[in-house]
């Protein structure tokens, strides 16, 4: 069959039926667009919250702290994580890395500045020395953080997502200040004064210095609440500040090489009279509560594209009686098999692709709508990851490769089934 023949019949064919075209149409886009939801809750709960959850709580991960005794209402440590301790656990079989988390020695306060406002205020502050790999998750790629001294560049931290939530939905809320988005709040430069209190803290030995940092991560990590800086950044000033040459750690972070091995693992470590903590033990609910979302997703699906697919099936099924003669007389006439399989296949993607089109624009709106409505305060909540509202192309190609599928399958099923049996026949079954 010539092009412009083949062109001509695959015109007149969807003009002669455009109702059997409309409900295949229909069909796919209300298939599609409910399944389309679905892929983009999928989606954003495999590629961002899962991971995210999993970063946080990692079932290799294991969370020293210094050994401790219960007086009364008070709470005293028994021990201290030295770097003696550190090299001890390093040692033990199936411990892969241990990384030290230095706390602050001295008085730390801050004060940030919100130009556009000409709005400053001061806080004291949480600070800890962390090692890089604990940010890992947290830092953007080619992100650097690190520090040596006397450098003049901003001394580069990473500040809880949490503060910035109570932050925003606290202190913000009540008293009228102006919020801040993620996006605001990295790169954002404030000075840290160390040896300084604004509480009226006890003042430490060295004289209070201001120091220009930049906030280049926002850390959902539970165990570093507060301002992280540099390790060797904390250590130095712990010296100068503190007159403690010794580092000591609030916390050491144990990896295992395999989390099948962990009870033997923390059974050695506690044998130093250490706690141990396991916070991949606190997700298995989480765990268990993300994956009955998804499965109930995917039967979501399933039962949207069985409801479709019956609608579609029905629909080719008549539409492919009505061609039987015409395809006989055709048949006669000199057309291959393969012209009219390419016909059908034709047919059935611009349907498939006019529902896909629908179904996708009907998922844009539906983000549109609740980013309209939520979008102001999820974007004010900084441990939430990822962008949930925003629309995934996962879920747009999966979308349209599933109305691609519902309507070629069927069309194609059926279509080659007539093309196996003779013309005579076909112009037989019709007259009869």
């Amino acid at each position: 069959m010539r092009p412009t023949a083949w062109l001509t019949f695959l015109y007149w064919d969807l003009r002669a039926h455009p109702g059997r075209a409309v409900v295949l149409a229909t069909c796919t886009a209300l298939g599609c667009f409910l399944s389309a939801l679905a892929f983009q809750a999928l989606v954003y709960l495999r590629t961002d919250l899962r991971p995210w959850i999993e970063s946080l709580f990692p079932a290799e991960r294991l969370v020293v702290r210094a050994g401790e005794l219960d007086l009364a209402f008070l709470r005293f440590e028994t021990g201290a994580l030295t770097p003696e301790t550190r090299d001890q656990i390093a040692a033990l079989p199936g411990v892969r890395r241990v990384l030290g988390q230095v706390p602050a020695r001295f008085p730390v306060s801050a004060n940030a500045k919100i130009n556009r406002i000409d709005f400053s205020f001061d806080t004291d502050i949480v600070l800890h020395g962390v090692p890089v790999e604990l940010l890992q998750f947290d830092l953007e790629p080619g992100t650097r953080f690190a520090w040596t001294p006397g450098s003049t560049e901003p001394v580069p931290v990473a500040v809880s997502s949490y503060f910035l939530d109570m932050y925003n939905l606290g202190l913000a809320e009540g008293t009228g200040m102006p919020k801040l988005s993620r996006a605001a709040a990295l790169g954002r430069e404030f000075t840290m004064i160390v040896g300084e209190s604004t509480l009226g803290l006890a003042t430490s030995k060295g004289t209070p210095r201001h120091i220009s940092c930049r906030v280049v991560a926002l850390s959902s990590n539970p165990f570093l609440v507060g301002v992280s800086a540099p390790v060797e950044f904390v250590e130095y000033w712990n010296r100068e500040m503190g007159g403690d040459p010794a580092p000591k750690f609030s916390l050491l972070h144990v990896d295992v090489a395999d989390a099948r091995d962990i009870d033997a693992t923390v059974d050695a470590i506690r044998a130093l009279r250490v706690r141990v903590e396991q916070p991949g033990t606190s997700l298995e609910p989480v765990r268990a509560a993300l994956g009955g979302l998804e499965k109930g997703l995917g039967l979501a699906v399933l039962l949207v594209v069985t409801l479709a697919v019956v609608g579609i099936v029905s629909t080719a099924t008549v539409g492919l009686r009505e061609r039987r003669a015409i395809w006989g007389i055709r048949r006669t006439g000199g057309t291959t098999r393969a012209a009219l399989l390419s016909l059908v296949a034709a047919e059935a993607a611009l349907i498939g692709m006019a529902g896909a089109a629908v179904a996708l624009a009907g998922l844009v709106t539906t983000l549109a709508v609740l980013r309209a409505m939520v979008g102001e305060w999820m974007e004010q909540i900084a441990s939430i990851p990822g962008t949930p509202l925003a629309l995934s192309p996962t879920a747009a190609w999966a979308t349209v490769g599933l109305a691609l599928v519902l309507v070629l399958v069927p069309a194609l099923a059926g279509a080659g089934a007539l093309c196996r049996r003779e013309p005579a026949d076909l112009l037989r079954e019709q007259n009869a």
